[in-house]
């Protein structure tokens, strides 16, 4: 009888352990001026090789989500056409993460945007 409850109880208990192998990671482009910059490139880049991991696009309120990021060092990278590509920090997952803010200095002129 015993072992007829250890079986599912270890294949609950993998389920468990695997969902959690996996988070996510968040956050949004804006200029200095609170303005949202809808549509730019988002990526999300191996800290120790510079692999690209994923690649997604802000939405129309500059918002982006990467779903499903398994734990590992990682920095992000966005850009926007006629603006200087912005890099984050490195950082490691453990947790959702929301990536911190990021300046890049638009090409000709020194208007800033930052990435949040």
């Amino acid at each position: 009888m015993k072992r007829n409850l250890l079986l599912p109880l270890l294949l609950l208990l993998s389920l468990i352990v695997g969902a959690q192998s996996t988070i996510d990671i968040s956050g949004n482009l804006t200029d200095v001026a609170n303005q949202g910059i809808p549509f730019a490139n988002v990526i999300l880049m191996k800290a120790t090789d510079s692999t690209l991991v994923k690649g997604v696009l802000t939405d129309d309120n500059e918002a982006y989500i990467m779903q499903d990021i398994p734990f590992d060092r990682y920095y992000v990278k966005a850009s926007f056409m006629g603006y200087q590509t912005a890099t984050s920090v490195k950082f490691s997952l453990t947790d959702h993460y929301t990536v911190p803010q990021l300046l890049s200095t638009e090409r000709g002129s020194e208007e800033r945007r930052r990435v949040n």
